[in-house]
């Protein structure tokens, strides 16, 4: 039977993104007393690439069960979403490590003008990339951060950090793929969130063309 998680373990919130962390999920503080929902839908809900409009910048279309938050205070981590934006977040209550809680965007209500519609069809469902929805040059600055971050987690701080050198075309680089093959014989990669998982894939486009197509023959 499969397990349906209760109502009473999710709680739908307008969030701000305040930064990106190591793995490119968005952070935002759910305090005591944030008031939220018990269910609520965006104008459509996520499913992979994000459409933005005037539209999905009210209210959520439908929302029912004012619910407010009574927890401690904790960090949640979301996917696919870009600083400073302003998200309609379904967040899992259930702590996981460290005390985190798991969000999942339902709506960006305020998009950052960096955001992009992401290349691969399979963005989102695929456990590959996790920033294809941000402009190339927003990823640069994001991976410079990230080295200054980590350099400071070791106390290094009287360094000058370079500013990433990008690619003129940053597709296609990669010359080593780890395919997972299904027990059917067809290969793919893990389902983001689902070790167990594998999603057969119809393109890659962060492989090098030769690999994308020993796929194609193998698959």
């Amino acid at each position: 039977m499969p397990h349906v998680q209760k109502t009473r373990d999710l709680l739908w919130v307008r969030a701000r993104i305040r930064e990106l962390d190591e793995q490119g999920y968005g952070r935002f503080r759910l305090e005591t007393g944030t008031t939220g929902w018990e269910r609520a839908e965006g104008v459509p809900p996520f499913e992979g690439s994000l459409s933005i409009g005037d539209e999905f910048r009210g209210q959520p279309a439908e929302s029912e069960g004012d619910r407010t938050y009574r927890g401690k205070p904790r960090d949640v981590a979301v996917p696919y979403v870009l600083p400073g934006e302003e998200v309609l977040v379904r967040v899992d209550l259930r702590p996981q490590k460290k005390g985190l809680l798991r969000g999942w965007p339902e709506t960006i209500l305020s998009p950052h003008d960096g955001r992009v519609l992401p290349r691969c069809r399979h963005f989102g469902a695929c456990g590959g990339c996790a920033l294809q929805h941000a402009a190339y040059e927003l990823q640069l600055a994001y991976k410079e951060e990230k080295v200054r971050r980590l350099l400071n987690a070791q106390g290094i701080r009287d360094v000058s950090v370079s500013p990433i050198r990008g690619m003129a075309h940053p597709w296609g680089y990669r010359n080593k793929m780890e395919f997972t093959f299904r027990s059917d014989g067809i290969p793919g990669l893990h389902a983001k969130g689902m070790y167990r998982e594998i999603l057969p894939l119809s393109e890659c486009h962060i492989a090098h063309p030769d690999i994308d197509r020993v796929r194609e023959i193998v698959g």
